[in-house]
């Protein structure tokens, strides 16, 4: 399921507890009973919205967007070479006026041209985005 998917689903969620709470606040007869499920209304309104919020923050299962790239230089991405039947975790250890240079346990400092970003390589932030399961993978 996409993170959009998800999202559509817990606001669906939302939308019904909101009535639901609404319902409840405009009965005519207000009980002690009414008060507990009101509570528990307010806290799964409160649990469904932050988790919403969380979601939305949470990387796609697509490729990182360039920009977002070089926002995570010295940090770990699981870079695809499917040309190449490669893919690997390296660390961007540089944003160029071109290119990344990438470590990985092979290499120091491999090059990677943004031109190329796309069509020979992609990068993820989790393992396995488009290859499957993280064993499956090559080093390069």
């Amino acid at each position: 399921m996409k993170t959009e998917e998800i999202v559509q689903v817990l606001e669906m969620h939302l939308d019904s507890l909101k009535t639901n709470w609404r319902k409840c606040v405009e009965r005519r007869s207000y009980t002690e009973l009414t008060a507990v499920v009101l509570s528990t209304l307010n806290h799964e309104i409160q649990a469904c919205s932050e988790a919403v919020e969380i979601i939305k923050r949470l990387p796609d299962d697509g490729p990182l967007p360039l920009e977002q790239l070089r926002e995570v230089v010295g940090q770990p991405v699981w870079i695809e070479e499917p040309r190449l039947g490669r893919a690997f975790w390296a660390i961007l250890s540089a944003a160029g006026d071109t290119g990344f240079f990438v470590t990985t346990t092979e290499r120091l400092n491999k090059y990677l041209a943004y031109s190329l970003y796309g069509v020979t390589w992609r990068a993820y932030a989790f393992a396995g985005a488009a290859y499957g399961a993280k064993g499956n993978a090559h080093e390069g």
